[in-house]
Formats: structure tokens, sequence, C-alpha cells
């Protein structure tokens, strides 16, 4: 490793712990939604943070500008951004969970109003800092490619909902 990247070989082996550990033990449905909960809840600091670089008020002194590139507190612009790109999407597929949610029960909830409107914050925060402050062309791209296919994606389960719900009419 590099002190410019902030990572090494200990690093490395430390994620695929990390990882290895989470297949092992992820077995439920719910397991996994919790997962997804904490993964977006933990992006909101990591933005937050970002955001607090961009406007000099880091309490802490790093070795580089991190006002011009925001890097969070992960060392790299480029590494924050490819984070808060994939939380990106999580965060996306709880948003329209929870619309659906509000849009099919006959009294909205005050409770999953609050759970959608979080969740777009929680959005605008990662997306102000992958497309603006970051800097970084490669997450903005990767952010662009992926928006694509969710889109794509989207606009096949709605399909395949029409094409059952026409079969099963008929």
């Amino acid at each position: 490793g590099s002190y410019q990247r902030l990572q090494g070989t200990y690093t490395t082996f430390a994620y695929i712990v990390v990882f290895l550990t989470i297949l092992q033990s992820l077995r439920t449905r719910e397991q996994l939604e919790r997962l997804v909960t904490l993964i977006i809840l933990n992006s909101l600091p990591i933005s937050i943070y970002g955001l607090l670089q961009r406007l000099q008020i880091d309490p802490l002194p790093w070795g580089g500008d991190t006002s011009e590139r925001v890097a969070s507190n992960m060392g790299n612009s480029i590494f924050v951004a490819a984070y808060l790109v994939m939380t990106i999407y999580l965060n996306l597929y709880r948003i329209i969970e929870s619309v659906l949610s509000i849009l099919r029960s006959d009294q909205p909830r005050w409770v999953e109003v609050l759970r959608a409107a979080s969740y777009v914050i929680i959005a605008l925060f990662n997306a102000v800092v992958v497309l603006i402050l970051a800097g970084s062309r490669g997450p903005q791209l990767g952010f662009l490619g992926g928006m694509l296919f969710f889109l794509l994606l989207g606009v096949q389960l709605v399909r395949r909902r029409r094409l059952r719900l026409a079969l099963t009419a008929g």
C-alpha cells in the first residue's frame, strides 16, 4: 500500500474477511434488508463529512487539498464517489419501495412518509457529493451507466408486470 491511497494488503484482507463473514451469515430476507438499511444509513455521515470538507470546516488535517475535491473519510475522492455511487442505487430501491408502500395503503401513515423523505434526503446528499463535490469523472460515468441499467431494469419489470396482468386477465 501507500500513504497516498491509505490502503494496503492488510486493508484488502480486512475487506475480504468482512465480505466472507457477511456471505457466511446472511441467510434471510430480513437480514438482507437490515444490511441494505445499514449501508444506506452509513452513507449519510460520509456525505456530510464531504460537505464539511467543501465548506472548509473539516476538523481533521489532511495532507492534500480536500476542499477542492472532497475525499470524506476515505482519503481519495475517487474512493468516496465510487462508494456513494453504489449506495445511491440501494437508496433508489428503498425510495421506490417506500413510495409504492404509501400509494398502496388507503391511509398513508406518517412513518412511511418520513421513511420515504429520509431516503430522498440521503440520496440527495450522496448524489451531490458524487456528482459535484468529489469531481471524479470515473464514478460520474459509473453513475450514468448504472442509472441507465437501473432504468432499463425498471422498464423490464413494468413490462413483465403488464404481461403477467394480461395473461392473468385473459
